[in-house]
């Protein structure tokens, strides 16, 4: 939390020397921290010895929409130079959060993910563009990155399971009155670890994922 916060700070501090507000910088800092803390809490989670599926499950959501919030705020940031504006800063976090933490659930089907990140894109849509701007053709567009999202995801979703999960053989296992048990021991931290890290990887990655898709088409979809 405290580095998502500084960072943000940093951010906005650096991008708006002349129109510096004290409110919008509170603001970018609490939105940073917040992301941070998602970010942090869910490595720890996933670090804990006693981890479960579902406690992993929701460690994964944790880094997915924590990162995912975290990168649309920098590039909030970036993209709006002595231009901040608090509330599609939050709004845009929040979508993206969102979006990333839902679609990180493995048992959601890939037409849900589709569903959730074409509802988030024209949420984002509808709210950085002027209502007098909206039209059919916005809303599609912004519909479409939100399905492409989603194939992304599944694409990053599936080389993980292939390499860091599923692919990989089992292997060192003794025989009786040869250290089987340690063996066992052993693999059962490997694939504890391997898992870990396959979790991790995923919930950056469906952030990042989200976060990208959701910025391409704020700014090639030309929704303002």
């Amino acid at each position: 939390a405290l580095v998502g916060g500084i960072a943000a700070g940093a951010m906005y501090y650096a991008s708006n020397q002349q129109s510096f507000d004290k409110t919008e910088f509170w603001v970018s800092v609490g939105g940073g921290a917040a992301a941070g803390a998602f970010v942090g809490s869910g490595l720890g989670i996933l670090s804990a010895a006693a981890t479960t599926v579902a406690a992993a499950t929701t460690a994964t959501a944790m880094i997915s929409g924590g990162s995912s919030a975290a990168i649309t705020e920098a590039m909030y940031i970036a993209e709006n130079q002595n231009g901040f504006e608090s509330a599609p800063y939050l709004t845009n976090a929040v979508v993206s959060g969102s979006v990333a933490a839902l679609t990180s659930n493995p048992s959601m089907s890939f037409a849900g993910k589709v569903a959730v990140n074409v509802v988030g894109n024209e949420i984002s849509y509808l709210s950085n563009t002027k209502s007098d701007q909206w039209s059919l053709q916005g809303g599609l567009e912004a519909g479409a990155a939100g399905a492409f999202n989603a194939l992304a995801y599944e694409g990053l979703n599936f080389a993980a399971n292939e390499y860091l999960m599923m692919n990989r053989p089992i292997g060192g296992l003794g025989f009786p009155g040869q250290g089987c048990l340690s063996s066992l021991v052993e693999v059962a931290v490997s694939e504890r670890v391997r898992t870990g890290v396959g979790n991790a990887l995923l919930g950056f990655g469906s952030g990042g994922t989200t976060a990208i898709s959701n910025w391409v088409s704020r700014n090639l979809v030309k929704w303002e």
